[in-house]
């Protein structure tokens, strides 16, 4: 249904933040409203609402009282971009926040009652600004920017506050190349450009000096790399015509000539990927002495100090010895330092560039760790029926959540499993259907991977019950 205006709306008072980020309050007849961008305790004033039968989304409103947990954005183009969608929220009210609504999830969708769950221990960032090493641009008419909130609008903000300083000088000096070299990017609509850091980097002003001493200070420590996106190939045929493959032909041949372009570039010094093509491996540190290979297309989390707290969670959980499965392993951010512990890990990822990296550094290092490319459910469901059975299994799936995965993993592990979750619906999904099949929830966790925004990572420790726990044998040595 189309948004429609309702000039004579009543004054809204925000109650609540639900999953998805959004400011909650009801109608007068119970109906649920979802207002975006508001928080606890705004007064607002409706401009433009969706009505659907049973709940209405508030697309955009006066603000006519403030809440009191409202501030000033430390960013001045909070409200036209689209990425930090809770700056305008003190920092100490986003974590709790987000705890609020990880337990309401629990309860909600995971019907847990809140005697079912222990106390939600709650890791703040060691950063809650520059913390990013990962952002990706849209590119339209040789610009490179942000697409602000719900719209395709393109925002080209001077500064992004929560990007690490390498990665934003990266950007300062892809829009300078672009400013002289605009055709060269058209075949284009997405840029990736991380900044491997390896080691903590206080954040600092951007250098205005590009050259001498100055210029030295930038992208310092930093192994830095760009993920081409090209124009989908729908955009360049238009179909299966002649005039269509012949615009397809022309786009590649921009693209090889980015590519030649980028190579000639000595300063600074970056590693380039392009989607469905290639993708250099770079050196990744993942936890302390712990290194393995990361494909510039590769997925990493953003933080790399909240995903060390995370790791070491994991660490922690994990059995002094005997065998882990790590399903969705990614490039092998769990599986390696499970690794270097000892423990025998076997990683699970679909076929990739990610899989591939992992599988050539383990055998190139020697780890007590080896790597099969499938679905993990598939892969898991496999390994149950063979009877296969692990000490430790964990699970970090994507946003979608592990459905159906819960059945194989009360006959594959042994002492229990951890389960990772960036979306807490999916979370608190997956957690029930994983308590059903005999295991106690013994901690829950949550770390705020991504300050500024509605998003965080929930984190369930889980033991089998003693009954069925009693009915395992007794550890087998990894043999898949």
């Amino acid at each position: 249904m189309a948004p429609e205006s309702r000039d004579a709306s009543p004054l809204i008072r925000v109650e609540r933040l639900v999953p998805g980020g959004e400011g909650f309050a009801r109608h007068t007849d119970g109906r649920s409203i979802f207002i975006p961008r508001s928080f606890p305790g705004d007064l607002i004033l409706p401009v433009q609402t969706t009505a659907k039968k049973s709940w209405s989304r508030i697309e955009s409103f006066e603000l006519k009282q403030a809440s009191a947990q409202r501030r000033t954005p430390p960013c001045a183009d909070a409200e036209a971009c689209g990425g930090c969608d809770w700056m305008p929220l003190g920092e100490t009210e986003q974590l709790l926040a987000k705890t609020e609504i990880l337990k309401d999830a629990l309860r909600r969708v995971g019907k847990f009652s809140e005697d079912d769950f222990p106390q939600v221990t709650a890791h703040e960032s060691v950063r809650l600004l520059g913390y990013r090493e990962r952002v990706r641009l849209q590119v339209r008419g040789g610009r490179l920017g942000f697409f602000s909130s719900r719209s395709h609008h393109l925002v080209e903000i001077e500064r992004c506050h929560v990007a690490r300083v390498e990665v934003w000088e990266l950007v300062v000096f892809l829009r300078e190349l672009m400013a002289t070299q605009r055709d060269l990017f058209r075949p284009i609509a997405e840029i990736e450009i991380r900044a491997l850091t390896n080691q903590p980097v206080e954040s600092a002003p951007l250098q205005q000096d590009s050259d001498g001493a100055e210029a030295e200070k930038k992208f310092r420590g930093a192994r830095l790399s760009l993920f081409l996106f090209p124009v989908r190939a729908s955009r360049a045929t238009r179909g299966k015509t002649a005039s269509g493959a012949s615009k397809a032909g022309r786009v590649q041949q921009k693209l090889d000539e980015l590519l030649a372009q980028l190579e000639n570039v000595t300063y600074p010094q970056f590693d380039v990927g392009v989607f469905g093509g290639i993708q250099p491996e770079q050196p990744w540190q993942i936890f302390n002495s712990t290194e393995a290979r990361l494909p510039v297309g590769g997925f990493s989390q953003v933080n790399p100090e909240v995903n060390r707290q995370l790791i070491e969670f994991v660490l922690q959980s994990a059995p002094d010895q005997g065998t882990v499965l790590d399903l969705y392993c990614g490039a092998g951010n769990f599986s390696f330092p499970l690794a270097e512990r000892g423990l025998d890990v076997l990683g699970v990822e679909l076929p990739g560039a990610s899989i591939q990296a992992a599988a050539r550094w383990a055998a190139k290092v020697s780890s007590p760790v080896s790597f099969r490319a499938g679905d993990a459910l598939e892969v898991a469901m496999s390994l149950a029926d063979r009877g296969q059975q692990f000490d430790f299994v964990v699970v970090d799936p994507p946003r979608s959540g592990a459905r159906g995965l819960a059945p194989a993993l009360r006959r594959l592990t042994r002492q229990g499993l951890v389960l990772i979750g960036c979306d807490p619906v999916a979370f608190a999904r997956d957690l029930r259907t994983v308590v059903e099949q005999g295991f106690s929830l013994k901690r829950l966790e949550l770390f705020n991977m991504f300050p500024q925004t509605h998003h965080f990572e929930s984190v369930a420790l889980l033991k089998p019950d003693a009954e069925s726990a009693a009915q395992d044998s007794p550890s087998a040595s990894l043999d898949v």
